[in-house]
This record gives structure tokens, sequence and C-alpha cells, in this order.
């Protein structure tokens, strides 16, 4: 039944695009929450795309806290997102959701290149498209590091 899609890697792209819409769809109406507001919404440095450079020394967390973190790649993809859709949230979430279809389908290919079994390879990524724990991951805007871990992993 599903050996058609077997040649097929963009309509299954498009498949999961579907999929990752309907499950976590709604969150394209939430705002800026949390940690949003400190590492998005309130830093000036990612509302211009002239500063994209710097973001590569910048910390991950506003000026002033003790933190170790450095993601300049997931600071870059906030800069770029304020430059395409400014400072609308729901912006920012149709990001975030479709990064996270693009990543499960990355999933979906680097399991079906491992195993060959196309069927466990496809149901395996489904079920991790699906997993309801990625809203910690999808709702929050900042949640789009872990994302990209998966981007670069697959």
């Amino acid at each position: 039944m599903l050996n058609h899609l077997k040649n097929k890697p963009l309509l299954i792209l498009l498949t999961f695009v579907t999929l990752v819409f309907v499950v976590f769809g709604n969150s394209l109406t939430n705002n800026f929450v949390f940690d949003d507001l400190a590492i998005v919404r309130n830093r000036d440095e990612l509302k211009t795309i002239s500063h994209l450079p710097f973001l590569f020394f910048e910390p991950y967390h506003e000026k002033g806290l003790n933190t170790d973190l450095y993601r300049p790649i997931t600071m870059i993809s906030f800069s770029i997102n304020y430059f395409v859709f400014g400072e609308k949230p729901w912006g920012f979430h149709l990001v975030n959701i479709l990064l996270h279809a693009i990543a499960s389908w990355l999933l979906y290919l680097s399991l079906f290149k491992i195993t060959n079994k196309f069927r466990v390879s496809l149901l395996a990524a489904i079920l991790f498209l699906l997993l309801p724990i990625h809203t910690e991951a999808i709702n929050p805007i900042v949640g789009r590091a872990e994302i990209l871990s998966l981007l670069f992993i697959s």
C-alpha cells in the first residue's frame, strides 16, 4: 500500500508538512512566552540583518546572565526570521513547524539509507513527527535549538 511512496521523497515531505500542521498548527496563534521574551523578542541585535556575523560572538541568553550556552545557528535563524516576518510570533512558530517537518523527513531518509527498510523507516519517522513531547520544542520559539540539532545530526 505504501510502496508507491518509496521513490517519491518529496511527496513524503509534503505528507510530513501536512501532518505536522494538523498536529502542531495551533501553535501559530501563540505569542512569545517565557524564554522567548528574553532570548528572541527583547534582543535588538537579532532585529537587524547587518548584525548577522556578530551573532557568532553573542551569548544565547541575554547579557548579564551567567550561562555557557552557545547557539549561533539558532540565533542567526531568529535574525533571518525577523528579517522575513518582522516581530510577528506566528512567523517564528511557522518556521519551527516547518523545521520539525524537515527534520522528521531527514530522519526518515537517514533511517531508510541505513536500514533499507522503507515501511519501518517511514513509520519510525512519522511516529517521531507526531510525538506529543515535541510540543516542548515546537511551541516555544526557543525550542528551535532542539529542532535544529536534529537537522545537523540527520
